[in-house]
């Protein structure tokens, strides 16, 4: 992916950067609040990104225009709060509404969105988590974790890595031990068989009074109890979801119904505003974030082909739901079938007041042996699909990668690599933070050959030495990406025209933009004409 052109504005002012190259582009200024943290986080925040701007800046006030362009096509994307427009050349215009219906153009159109297991469950990586392969921002540096570590953390981080490169299919060894663990399982139940061949579960479960029974009993009650709570939870959530869909659709076919009956209306009459008289009527989006004139029959069109695509997309979606829903209905019964529990017996038995205090001890601790064994066959099974394994190679080869990076411009460094994250009582700081990302991000993007440009917004900080950065930008010149990084120079660095003697580097100086204002009048009319191809009014 190639950025072109990134611009923000509103009515009245913008400001538009359309110089960027292929290759090392440096933004740099004599003094900081020009404007080049808003520019880098603008691009990411067209991107889909959580926005990480100066406080200063009013990030709902504005429109985010982003040109790029990805294997030979050109794709414009235009943000504003929650909302995107796109306009492509195999999709045309599209609208999309939220964060989550963009993050699904991107995994389609843009790129496939890595996925990775979670708590047992396949996870499709955010696009803040995933932006962060190639991005790092002026703020909210850290090295002991992922910006921003909530539902997303650095394990994930790294599974997400190795997904990417390995996609899991490596399973050597685990098949056979998970082989090997079956088959012990297998000579526990019979133990468990002959030592209980006299337990004999009975249908009703009022006769489970018997001493002898109540271990095995209060086993399997607790494991039925414990699936069908489970099910019992993912029902419930399915129920909110589907309920969700279901309205998210009615509102759509509402919205749908009423911009083709305004056609209607404008072919047999025209339709005024009572008090200033005008034809023109205008579709607001979702919280205002977009506004058009659908008097015109061209953008009314492509604003009813995108609520199309919306309602065909979501009602797919529900129709994957029902299927879900229907199938862990019939999960429930099944549990309760596998254990040849009848629900008058599990019912019964969930208000049966019992005692365990004797049992027989040895039936006891070959049924813990048991489950022991269940969770570990269970534990490796999981690892099978995550493959803890190959995390573990994906974070060794890319270490090995940081230390060859580090070295080309720290020959002396003491830095340790012995993970992607410093461990939380020992994050660096100053210039040892920046060498360590730096090298991060260079090896993240050569182990991974990820076709992002390499983004890192104040690449000098920590008061990194002239010496070591005249050595780390060449590493950034050596990935086969675009590279787009910022720093604010001393006086006498600019005075001196600080990188003019390297050839293969487009510098891009911010010195003379507004302190604090980055937006001018003079790129709004520029600005205009970029933004006005999505037909929104301003």
């Amino acid at each position: 992916m190639k950025i072109n052109t990134v611009a923000i504005g509103n009515s009245e002012q913008a400001f538009i950067e359309n110089r960027i190259s292929d290759g090392v582009n440096i933004i740099i200024s004599d003094d900081n609040d020009r404007g080049k943290t808003i520019v880098i986080q603008s691009i990411l925040y067209a991107l889909g990104n959580e926005p990480v701007y100066p406080t200063s800046f009013d990030v709902n006030s504005h429109y985010y225009y982003l040109s790029i362009n990805i294997n030979n096509s050109d794709i414009e994307i235009l943000r504003r709060k929650k909302q995107f427009i796109v306009i492509d050349s195999n999709n045309g215009f599209q609208l999309f509404e939220t964060v989550k219906d963009f993050t699904k153009y991107f995994d389609s159109e843009i790129y496939k969105l890595p996925q990775f297991m979670k708590k047992e469950k396949k996870e499709t990586a955010s696009l803040e988590l995933f932006h962060q392969l190639y991005f790092v921002g002026q703020d909210s540096r850290n090295t002991s974790n992922t910006v921003n570590s909530g539902r997303y953390n650095k394990v994930d981080f790294i599974n997400m890595i190795a997904f990417m490169k390995y996609d899991y299919l490596s399973k050597t060894g685990l098949t056979e031990k998970i082989s090997e663990l079956k088959e012990e399982l297998k000579g526990l139940k019979i133990d468990i068989d002959k030592k209980s061949k006299s337990i004999k579960y009975k249908k009703r479960l009022k006769k489970y009074e018997e001493v002898t029974n109540l271990a095995k009993v209060e086993k399997k009650y607790e494991r039925v109890k414990s699936a069908i709570e489970k099910r019992d939870n993912e029902i419930s959530e399915l129920d909110k979801e589907l309920a969700r869909f279901e309205n998210y659709l009615s509102s759509r076919h509402r919205l749908k119904n009423e911009l083709n009956s305004l056609k209607r209306e404008l072919k047999l009459g025209n339709v005024t505003c009572a008090d200033c008289n005008s034809k023109n009527i205008i579709y607001k989006s979702k919280d205002d974030s977009f506004s058009f004139n659908i008097s015109n029959p061209v953008i009314r069109k492509e604003i009813l082909n995108s609520i199309e695509r919306e309602i065909l997309t979501t009602q797919f979606e529900v129709n994957e739901k029902k299927s879900l829903y229907r199938e862990k209905i019939n999960n429930k019964n099944q549990v309760l079938e596998s254990e040849g529990i009848t629900l008058e017996d599990y019912i019964y038995f969930s208000d049966y007041n019992k005692s365990l205090a004797d049992y027989n001890n040895e039936l006891k601790e070959l049924l813990d042996s048991k489950d022991s064994l269940e969770l570990e066959i269970s534990t490796l099974e999981t690892q099978n699909k995550n493959s803890s394994a190959e995390s573990k190679l994906a974070e060794q080869r890319i270490l090995e990668l940081m230390k060859k990076e580090y070295h080309y411009f720290d020959s002396d460094g003491n830095l340790e690599f012995d993970s992607l994250f410093t461990k939380k009582n020992d994050t660096h700081s100053g210039s040892d933070r920046q060498e360590f990302l730096s090298a991060k991000l260079i090896a993240i993007n050569k182990f991974l050959e990820l076709p992002f440009p390499i983004i890192m917004d104040g690449f000098r900080e920590g008061e990194l030495s002239t010496s070591k950065e005249e050595l780390m930008i060449p590493r950034f010149e050596s990935v086969n990406t675009q590279v787009i990084l910022s720093c604010t120079l001393k006086k006498e660095e600019h005075v001196t025209d600080k990188y003019s003697n390297l050839n293969n580097i487009n510098k891009i100086d911010y010195s003379e933009n507004t302190k604090n204002h980055i937006l001018n009048t003079n790129d709004l009319e520029e600005f205009k004409e970029l933004v006005s191809k999505f037909n929104i009014i301003l």
